[in-house]
């Protein structure tokens, strides 16, 4: 009875330890601090209900992305969209999300810095889709030249943390709603505020088409591929090619607001393929033994 008691006890301590520990994880994970090579994602209304204001959220490490990119849900920001773009945001087809990162806008002739396998200046860039990995990775078909990626995380580089942060949070200095804990309410009239960059030529002086998607369509989710560019295969891990996205995950969001980051499953009709490609090798084998 004695050493059933010290199982039991044990047991609690170590569920009200691992309770207390994703509950700080949890608060923690609302804190919008910027590290540099963070994705941002933001929002923003081409017009109408909440044109003046932009609405950009911290999502966390490139690198981590890269390296589990099914990472489930990452945040619900319905609640910030709604007081900015009406209750109706879902279903507008002028409000639109992004998502950006960059390591820095240094240039990889000089500076062979390499963290956590991005070289200096590699960019993440996002594509609007009709479903996980329907877009064509951007640099195709022919690569971005280094000048090119290099000027364009130089730009990058301007709006994620140059004069964007107030004692480490990503917040901007002048934003008309401050900050809270959950992402930076910009104004338009601020400079360098995320529509600047958006709209309404190619985005961030390169991405022709745009790096965004609208909300509006009727879908359940809208989507969002994410793609790794590099300025220089030196160093890099997974080495990629020079210039030319390489896919790393697919962001959905949908009408709560809720954030999500996957990629695509095997089809359905792939894995008949497969099984039948191992019905026929298992007949081969049992005529053999035959």
């Amino acid at each position: 009875m004695k050493n059933t008691n010290i199982r039991t006890t044990a047991k609690a301590a170590l569920l009200a330890i691992a309770v207390t520990f994703v509950g700080a994880a949890s608060v923690s994970a609302q804190v919008v601090t910027y590290t540099v090579g963070d994705l941002l994602v933001g929002f923003r209304a081409s017009g109408g209900t909440g044109s003046d204001t932009t609405f950009v959220y911290n999502i966390g490490s490139s690198v981590g992305f890269r390296n589990n990119p099914s990472q489930g849900a990452l945040a619900t920001v319905g609640t910030q969209l709604s007081s900015i773009y009406g209750a109706n945001w879902f279903t507008r087809n002028d409000v639109s999300w992004g998502v950006i990162g960059v390591r820095s806008n240094a240039n990889p002739q000089f500076d062979t810095t390499v963290v956590g396998g991005d070289p200096v200046s590699t960019i993440y860039a996002s594509r609007g889709g009709t479903g996980f990995n329907t877009t064509t990775a951007w640099g195709s078909p022919t690569a971005f030249t280094r000048a090119a990626v290099v000027n364009t995380a130089n730009t990058i580089t301007g709006f994620t943390h140059t004069g964007s942060q107030v004692a480490g949070t990503f917040s901007f200095q002048t934003a008309a709603a401050g900050t809270n804990g959950f992402g930076a309410f910009v104004s338009t009239s601020v400079t360098n505020d995320w529509a600047d960059y958006t709209a309404p030529n190619a985005d961030f002086g390169t991405f022709t088409g745009g790096i965004e998607n609208t909300f509006g369509t009727g879908n359940q989710f809208s989507y969002l591929d994410l793609y790794r560019i590099l300025a220089t295969t030196t160093g890099a891990d997974p080495i990629g090619v020079l210039g030319r996205g390489s896919y790393v995950t697919s962001f959905t969001i949908d009408s709560a607001g809720q954030i999500t980051s996957a990629i695509p499953e095997p089809s359905s009709a792939a894995a008949l393929v497969g099984l039948i490609a191992l019905g026929a090798v298992a007949s081969r084998r049992r005529r053999v033994q035959a």
